[in-house]
C-alpha cells in the first residue's frame, strides 16, 4: 500500500485500483457492473439497507469509476470515511472495515440489480446522445482509426446494454479480481485498518502502456439534429508524451490557447467576434492529444473554424502579449497548489508516479512550468495537428 499519513484532512481516503488492458468488448458490461455496485452487497441485500449502513457509519462514501490511461483501463474503488481517532464510538472502526470489505469483495450481482443498472446506463447514454456537446466529442473520438485506444468510448454503447447478461458480469468480475491491483491511502489510518489494507494482494510492479496518436488523415463529419445549438469538437495530435521535454511547454500552450482566463480562443472568437457561446481546449495526456470544444450556431461554424487555426498560428509565431504566457503559467500553478487541498489529487499523483516510474515533487512541477519559454511554446504549438472534427448542428438557425 502506498500511504501518505498526512493529518491535513478530516477524512481518510482510500483507492483500490485494478488495471485492465484496453478491451473495447468489455466497456459496456464494465459500465453495467460499476452501476451494480451502487445497489447492494451480499450482506446488505437492498439498496436501502446499503445506503443506511453507510449513513450510520458517519456518512461513509463509496464509489466505483472506470478510467483510461492510454492502452490501459482501471477500475477505481474509492472509499472515504471520517478518521477513526475523531469518533468516540468504539464500534466505528470495525464498521468501517466491515463496510470496506463488503464493498470490495462481496458485491451482490443478481437479476434485480442487473436490470436496474442496465436501466440507469441506458438513461445516461441517451442523455449523452441528446446533448450536442457530449455527442460531438463522442463522434470526434470514435471516428479516429480503430487501431488507437483514443477511439474507444469509455461510457459504453447504447445498443449493447440489453445484451449484457448476469453470467457475463460474473465472468468480468472474476477477470477484475485477477488483474494487477494497487492500493493508495491519504490521511491518518489506524493500525487495524492498515493491517486490513495490507491483506489486499497488490502487484509488485506496474507499467504505463500508452503511445501518442499518429495518424495521417483528418476525418470530418457533420450531423444534423433537432437541438437548440451547434457543438463542434476537434481532436488534434501533438506527438508530445508525458515524458517529453516539451510536456510542460504543451501544458502552457494549451492554457494560453483555451484554458486560462482571457485565453486566445475565448478572447478572439467569443469576446471579439461573438461567434460562440463557449470555447475551450484541454489535453488528453496519455494519448498525446488536444481537444477543442465550441458551443455555437450553425451560421457561425465556417467563420470560427479558420479563427481557431489562427490562434494556433499566433502561438507558433509568438504573436501575443508576454503577460498572456505569465497568466497561463500562474493559472496552472494555482491549479496545482489548490489541488493539494483534495486527497483525491494526492492519490492520483501517487498513481501517476508509480505508473510512469517517477517521483516528482510539487516544487518540481512548479519549476517545470515556470521555466517554459516562448520558443518552447512555439515549438509545442507547431506540433499540434487536426485529425478529427465533428459538427453536431441544429436543424434551424437561432440568433445568439
Amino acid at each position: 500500500m502506498r500511504w501518505n499519513p498526512t493529518e491535513k484532512f478530516t477524512d481518510t481516503c482510500l483507492s483500490v485500483r485494478y488495471i485492465l488492458p484496453m478491451n473495447k468488448a468489455w466497456i459496456t458490461p464494465l459500465n453495467v457492473l460499476i452501476m451494480m455496485y451502487r445497489n447492494k452487497t451480499e450482506h446488505y441485500v437492498s439498496s436501502q439497507k446499503w445506503i443506511t449502513a453507510l449513513s450510520d457509519a458517519y456518512d461513509t462514501k463509496v464509489g466505483t469509476t472506470l478510467y483510461a490511461y492510454g492502452n490501459q483501463m482501471i477500475i477505481d474503488y474509492r472509499y472515504q470515511y471520517i478518521r477513526t481517532d475523531w469518533i468516540e464510538d468504539t464500534t466505528y472502526e470495525e464498521k468501517v472495515i466491515h463496510l470496506l470489505d463488503e464493498f470490495l469483495f462481496h458485491p451482490c450481482f443478481d437479476i434485480d440489480s442487473l436490470d436496474k443498472a442496465k436501466y440507469m446506463l441506458k438513461n445516461r447514454l441517451k442523455r449523452q446522445m441528446d446533448d450536442p456537446d457530449s455527442l460531438a466529442v463522442r463522434t470526434a473520438l470514435t471516428q479516429i482509426p480503430a487501431h488507437h485506444s483514443l477511439c474507444v468510448d469509455l461510457y459504453g454503447e447504447y445498443d449493447q446494454v440489453d445484451a449484457v447478461s448476469l453470467g457475463q458480469i460474473n465472468r468480468l468480475y472474476r477477470e477484475i479480481k485477477k488483474a494487477p491491483c494497487v492500493v493508495y491511502s491519504v490521511g491518518k489510518i489506524s493500525p487495524r485498518m492498515k493491517a486490513y489494507m495490507e491483506t489486499i494482494d497488490e502487484a509488485d510492479h506496474i507499467q504505463a502502456n500508452y503511445d501518442c496518436i499518429d495518424v495521417h488523415d483528418c476525418i470530418k463529419q457533420v450531423v444534423s439534429k433537432d437541438i437548440s445549438q451547434t457543438s463542434v469538437a476537434q481532436i488534434y495530435q501533438t506527438h508530445i508524451g508525458m515524458d517529453s521535454d516539451l510536456y510542460y511547454a504543451l501544458l502552457v500552450a494549451n492554457s494560453m490557447l483555451g484554458q486560462c482566463p482571457n485565453n486566445l480562443l475565448f478572447d478572439t472568437i467569443r469576446e471579439k467576434y461573438g461567434y460562440c457561446y463557449s470555447i475551450s481546449s484541454s489535453l488528453i495526456r496519455f494519448d498525446g492529444a488536444l481537444l477543442i470544444q465550441t458551443g455555437t450556431e450553425k451560421q457561425y461554424v465556417e467563420k470560427l473554424l479558420p479563427l481557431i487555426d489562427q490562434q494556433l498560428g499566433r502561438l507558433c509565431r509568438k504573436e501575443y502579449e508576454a503577460t498572456l504566457m505569465e497568466n497561463a503559467k500562474m493559472d496552472l500553478i494555482d491549479g496545482l497548489i489548490s489541488g493539494q487541498d483534495y486527497a483525491r489529487t494526492w492519490i492520483e499523483q501517487m498513481y501517476l508516479d508509480d505508473l510512469l516510474h517517477r517521483n516528482l515533487t510539487l516544487e518540481d512541477k512548479l519549476n517545470g512550468i515556470r521555466s517554459v519559454t516562448m520558443d518552447q511554446v512555439a515549438e509545442a504549438a507547431g506540433s499540434i495537428q487536426l485529425i478529427s472534427q465533428a459538427v453536431i448542428e441544429e436543424n434551424e438557425d437561432e440568433s445568439l
